[in-house]
C-alpha cells in the first residue's frame, strides 16, 4: 500500500515541534533584548509549536484508520509490543538517569501516569485511546459524523471544564486536576479525526489543499500568530484549550498544501522526511535525555544559547534514535528467525 507522504511530513513537523517545546520551556520567562508584544523568542516558539502533541495523537489515529481492522486481542498485542516495550525501557532509562525513587509506590505511579519524564504522558494518553479504539472503530463504521461530533464534545467539554476550574469555580476536586489525562480521554477528538482519514478522504484533502495552497498557508500563519497572542492574553500556555481544535487541523492542512511543491523543489526532502518519520517515535522518547545532558552548560544562556541548544538536541537525538532502532530491529530479526526455526 502506497504511503501518504504528507502524513510522514506532518509526523516530522510534530517531532521537531515537540523538541522545540521542551527546549524553549525554561526560557519563556527569561530576559531578552528582543521582545514582541512583551513576548521573548522562546515564548513565541513554545506557543507556536503547541500543536505538536495533539497532532501526534491525530496521526496515531490516522495510522489506524488507514490500516486493516484487527481482532481486539491481536490489536492490543501488537500495540503493546510496538509502544509498550519502548515505553517501559525509556521509563527505566529516565528513572535511573534522574536518580528517581525506586520505591514500589513511586515506580507504580511513574509507569501508570507517565511521570518518569515530562513527555511520557503522551504514551499514557495513546494507551488510553488504544483501549477505546475497537469501540470507536465500530462507532465510526456505523456513523462517522456522530462519532466525530461525540469525540469533539468530549474534548471541548474537558477544555471548558478546565477554564471554569481556573476561574475559581470548584467543579472538580483539586487532587484530580493533575490526573485528568489519565482519568478522561481528553484528546479523543484528535484521535477520532485521524481515524476518519481514509484513503478517499485523504485524496479529497490533497485535492482541496492543491487548489488553495496560498490561502491555506496564509491562514495557518495568521492563526498561529493569533494563537500565540491568545496564550499571552490569557496566560494559558498549556495544550488543553479550544483554539487548538482549529490550530491542529489547520497545521495538518498546511502540510498537505505545502508538501508537494516543497518535495518537487527540494529533491533531498522526500528521502530525508521518510527517514525522520521512521525514527520519529524514538526521537520523541530520547530527545529529553539528550536535553538533560546539555541544558546546564554555560554556552546555552540567553536566546542565542537556546537556539544553539535546540539545534544540538535535534542533531544528536536523530542519530541516537537511528542507533536504538537499528539495534532493536537487529535483535527482533534474530528472535524472529529463531522462532521460525523452532516452528519448522
Amino acid at each position: 500500500m502506497k504511503k501518504v507522504e504528507e502524513l510522514d511530513a506532518a509526523r516530522v513537523v510534530s517531532m521537531l515541534a515537540v523538541i522545540a517545546i521542551h527546549v524553549t520551556a525554561p526560557y519563556i520567562g527569561a530576559d531578552s533584548d528582543f521582545l514582541l508584544g512583551g513576548m521573548n523568542l522562546a515564548y513565541i516558539i513554545n506557543q507556536a509549536a503547541r500543536f505538536a502533541v495533539p497532532l501526534f495523537v491525530l496521526l496515531s489515529g490516522a495510522s489506524l484508520g488507514l490500516g486493516k481492522a484487527l481482532p481486539a486481542g491481536q490489536f492490543y498485542r501488537r500495540r503493546a509490543v510496538k509502544l509498550g516495550i519502548p515505553y517501559v525501557c525509556w521509563t527505566v532509562v529516565y528513572t535511573l538517569w534522574e536518580h528517581q525513587s525506586l520505591a514500589s509506590g513511586a515506580l507504580a505511579r511513574r509507569f501508570l501516569l507517565g511521570q518518569a519524564a515530562p513527555h511520557l504522558y503522551f504514551v499514557i494518553i495513546i494507551f488510553q485511546l488504544y483501549l477505546l479504539y475497537p469501540l470507536l472503530r465500530r462507532w465510526m463504521e456505523r456513523s462517522a459524523a456522530w462519532c466525530l461530533l461525540g469525540a469533539f464534545l468530549i474534548t471541548y467539554g474537558v477544555e471548558k471544564l478546565i477554564v471554569v476550574q481556573r476561574a475559581g469555580f470548584s467543579v472538580m476536586p483539586g487532587f484530580l486536576r493533575p490526573y485528568l489525562w489519565q482519568l478522561f480521554p481528553t484528546w479523543i477528538f484528535y484521535f477520532v479525526l485521524g481515524m476518519a482519514a481514509t484513503r478517499e478522504n485523504l485524496a479529497r484533502l490533497q485535492q482541496f489543499a492543491a487548489r488553495h495552497r496560498a490561502v491555506i498557508a496564509a491562514a495557518a500563519v495568521v492563526f498561529t500568530g493569533l494563537y500565540v497572542l491568545e496564550s499571552k492574553a490569557t496566560g494559558d500556555i498549556e495544550a488543553i484549550k479550544s483554539p487548538l481544535n482549529v490550530h491542529v487541523p489547520l497545521v495538518l492542512l498546511a502540510v498537505f498544501a505545502l508538501w508537494p511543491p516543497l518535495a518537487a523543489w527540494l529533491k533531498w526532502l522526500r528521502p530525508v522526511t521518510a527517514f525522520l518519520a521512521r525514527h520519529s517515535m524514538t526521537v520523541y522518547f530520547g530527545h529529553v535525555w539528550i536535553l538533560s545532558m546539555l541544558r546546564d552548560r554555560p554556552e546555552f544562556v540567553g536566546m542565542r544559547g537556546m537556539l544553539l541548544l535546540l539545534l544540538e538536541v535535534t542533531v544528536l537525538a536523530i542519530p541516537l534514535a537511528w542507533c536504538v532502532d537499528t539495534v532493536v530491529g537487529a535483535v527482533g530479526s534474530v528472535l524472529h528467525r529463531r522462532e521460525k526455526a523452532a516452528v519448522s
